[in-house]
C-alpha cells in the first residue's frame, strides 16, 4: 500500500522538486529599517490607528536593535574562557576566592551566568563547611570516649 507521501511517478517527484527548489530560492523582500526619528515624524500625519501600529513597530524595531548591538541584559553574550578560567583560579585562593565570589554573586554589573556560578559555589562551601563541622564534631565525641576507656585500662 502506498503511503500518503510516497510518490510512485517519477516525474511527479521530479516536479515535485522542482517546486520545493523553487519555494526555497525565493527569498522574502527585505524591507528597509527606516530610522526611529523618521518613522516618529511619519506618525504624525497618519490616523490613530496607524499611528499605534507605527508606535508598535517602531519599539519592535528598537528592540531588535538593541538584542543585534547586544545591549539587552537579557541575550548579553556569555562570559568569554579566559574569564571563566580567572575566575576558577581566584575562587581556589582561600581568603581572597570567598571575597571574589561575594562580589560576583552581589554586584549587579556582572553578567548573570557568573553570578548565578558566584552564588552557587557560595553554597557549596557553606554545605561542605557544615559537613565537615558535622564530622570533627562526631569524631570528638566518639574520640573522647574511646580515649576515656584507653585511660581506664592504664590506671
Amino acid at each position: 500500500m502506498a503511503g500518503k507521501h510516497n510518490i510512485s511517478d517519477p516525474q511527479e517527484q521530479q516536479r515535485k522538486l522542482d517546486e520545493m527548489r523553487e519555494k526555497v530560492k525565493q527569498k522574502p523582500e527585505k524591507k528597509e529599517a527606516t530610522p526611529v526619528f523618521k518613522q516618529r515624524e511619519q506618525m504624525s500625519e497618519k490616523l490613530p490607528e496607524e499611528v499605534e501600529e507605527a508606535k508598535k513597530e517602531a519599539l519592535i524595531q528598537e528592540e531588535a536593535e538593541k538584542i543585534a548591538r547586544d545591549e539587552n541584559p537579557e541575550t548579553k553574550a556569555f562570559a568569554s574562557l579566559a574569564k571563566w578560567f580567572v575566575t576558577i583560579c581566584i575562587c581556589q585562593i582561600p581568603i581572597v576566592g570567598f571575597i571574589y565570589l561575594l562580589c560576583l554573586a552581589l554586584f549587579p554589573s556582572v553578567d548573570r551566568g557568573r553570578k548565578n556560578f558566584a552564588r552557587a559555589f557560595l553554597i557549596y562551601g557553606l554545605l561542605v563547611l557544615l559537613v565537615a563541622a558535622l564530622v570533627v564534631y562526631i569524631i570528638y565525641a566518639l574520640g573522647t570516649d574511646f580515649l576515656d576507656n584507653i585511660l581506664s585500662y592504664v590506671k
